[in-house]
């Protein structure tokens, strides 16, 4: 079994042809009627061959006549057939690419943090739309041009051998031609396929991270900056297409040289047995029809290797993802239904890129208790709520959540309990109500305008143009900066967790907004553990318990009042604000 699952994941096209499985029915349709379509014409050379050898010396109107019918319903045939055929390949095809895009997102979904702060934006984008595109068009491919043809190319040489054993023999003499320059130029078409893919993936990135900072670029005046080094990325995908395309077109016009010598051969021999009167002339002729139904499905062949080849790379990309070791870790056998919320940091240490950022940090905190974290930045405040979150794992030490080790612990069921505010404001590109709803998908209209009102933002949601169905835009660019951030909070509201973290969650308030947001969160803190990364410090001065982070370590903690009474490193943070005012 053990060797089964190893050769299983070392083979990606296999573990493809496996999601075939559940259309196999579909496909197997499919690939009949698609090689019944190419079987309907494979009588034509016979047809000819009788046309020109019978009916037009004995001027037999009549048989030329129904021999002109038989065609046409040959091609009737054709195209029916060609029809279904070609609706049940692609709505399999369709399907498989639709559950491996799926299960792709699925993985992308359960990798660690580590994976996506190693890993740029625009390598996954390329994967999930630009790969599954190109493996999409490689499965059309394979059935099509490979399966397909290699069927009709066989009856056409039986056809061949029919008609004349010697002119077959002699045109299959060249077939070894086309194994070697194929076993001689498939790797190098690989490696300039590869080398195109990855300058794709360095572009898709380039454009992400330029749209993402558009105000940053128009604000410090660096257009030109950012259009050089983008020209840059798309001149190097050019020169890397045009290589690729200079390549196949080579190989593609090698393997038609070939084709055009197995053609110029059968002209000859074929002339010459002709006029020894081994060969008729309508043999002859039928010969070359036939010729046409194995070169016309060699040809398919030769001109989907290129986009074959791009599938197989891609293929191999997206398994790469698939196979992955960085799952996040989140099948703890501990399914937390309720939670205190009492929170342990019992010796944790944790490094990053072979750096300790936290070291020896202890603390408790405990249901209906405000914890805020202060610092410098790069102290170490966002990767202690990161742990806590179970983004990463702790290198030494434990986390305890209600006296369970959080690595026995459902991170999933963990996190229903947990609530978060962010000073990034994450927003979907929906309405202000899905927005709202993401904290609770199950929550009631009223609940939802209950919790837009506690974090003061009904008023301004219904002044807007469709009220809670108004869209937002991509990232809520529609949305003022303190609109976005009480929509946020609004969306922490809903959740009603057992443990609420809010990282500079008031900072994108206006005074007024402020004041009410900090009155809300008050009410919120009540019987709940409330952890707060404060940069400001003046919104943290009656938390019942101050953290004070330096390089990674906790310094110093107490009240607000005692932390200056000791007049060490919050004393002179607090001082170096106040002074400031």
């Amino acid at each position: 079994m053990e060797k089964q699952k190893k050769g299983y994941k070392q083979n990606p096209f296999y573990r493809y042809l496996v999601l075939y499985k559940e259309q196999k029915l579909k496909l197997t349709l499919g690939i009949i009627f698609s090689t019944l379509k190419s079987l309907s014409l494979v009588p034509l050379p016979i047809i000819f061959k009788k046309l020109v050898d019978i009916y037009l010396p004995s001027k037999d109107i009549n048989s030329l006549f129904y021999a002109g019918i038989l065609v046409v319903f040959l091609y009737i045939i054709y195209v029916i057939f060609s029809v279904i055929g070609h609706y049940y390949i692609l709505y399999v095809t369709k399907y498989v690419i639709l559950r491996l895009r799926a299960d792709l997102c699925t993985k992308l979904q359960h990798l660690s943090i580590r994976f996506y702060d190693n890993t740029h934006s625009g390598k996954i984008h390329t994967k999930v739309v630009q790969d599954t595109e190109r493996v999409d068009v490689m499965s059309n491919s394979l059935i099509y041009s490979i399966f397909v043809s290699l069927i009709t190319g066989i009856s056409a040489i039986v056809i061949l051998l029919s008609l004349n054993v010697i002119l077959t023999l002699s045109l299959i003499s060249i077939l070894p031609l086309f194994a070697l320059t194929q076993r001689l130029m498939r790797a190098k078409m690989r490696e300039k396929h590869q080398y195109w893919r990855n300058n794709f993936e360095k572009l898709s990135t380039n454009v992400q991270e330029f749209l993402s900072a558009i105000k940053l670029i128009k604000a410090y005046s660096a257009e030109d900056y950012e259009n050089q080094r983008l020209k840059n990325k798309i001149s190097m995908l050019s020169d890397a297409g045009v290589n690729m395309v200079t390549y196949t077109v080579f190989y593609t016009t090698i393997m038609e040289f070939i084709t055009g010598l197995g053609t110029v051969l059968i002209m000859i021999l074929g002339g010459y047995l002709t006029i020894k009167n081994i060969l008729t002339i309508g043999e002859l002729v039928a010969f070359y029809s036939a010729l046409g139904l194995l070169f016309g499905p060699l040809n398919r062949i030769l001109t989907s290797i290129d986009s074959i080849t791009a599938g197989f790379i891609s293929l191999d990309s997206i398994y790469e993802v698939m196979d992955l070791d960085e799952t996040e870790y989140t099948e703890g056998k501990i399914k937390l239904k309720t939670l205190k919320g009492e929170i342990e940091f019992r010796s944790v240490c944790f490094s990053y890129q072979n750096k300790e950022v936290l070291h020896n940090i202890s603390l408790t905190n405990y249901p209906g208790k405000c914890v805020a974290l202060v610092g410098k930045s790069g102290a170490g405040k966002t990767t202690f709520v990161n742990l806590l979150l179970g983004f990463y794992l702790p290198n030494k030490g434990t986390i305890l959540i209600d006296g369970h080790s959080s690595t026995d612990i459902n991170l999933r069921t963990l996190r229903t309990h947990i609530g978060v505010v962010t000073q990034e404001n994450i927003l979907l590109s929906e309405t202000i109500k899905n927005n709202i709803l993401y904290g609770n998908m199950k929550a009631r209209d009223e609940q939802v305008f209950e919790a837009a009102r506690k974090a003061n933002a009904h008023e301004f949601i219904i002044k807007t143009s469709k009220g809670y169905d108004s869209e937002i835009g991509e990232k809520g660019v529609k949305l003022s900066g303190g609109q976005k951030q009480r929509i946020a909070i609004a969306r922490a509201f809903l959740k009603d967790p057992k443990v609420i973290i809010f990282d500079e969650a008031t900072s994108s308030l206006d005074s007024e907004s402020e004041q009410k947001i900090q009155e809300a969160l008050e009410n919120l803190k009540k019987n709940r553990t409330t952890f707060v990364i404060a940069h400001r410090l003046s919104t943290i001065i009656n938390a019942d318990e101050i953290i004070v982070f330096k390089e990674g370590e906790i310094v110093e903690q107490g009240t607000h009042k005692n932390l200056i009474d000791l007049k060490g490193e919050y004393f002179s943070l607090y001082n170096r604000q106040t002074s400031n005012l």
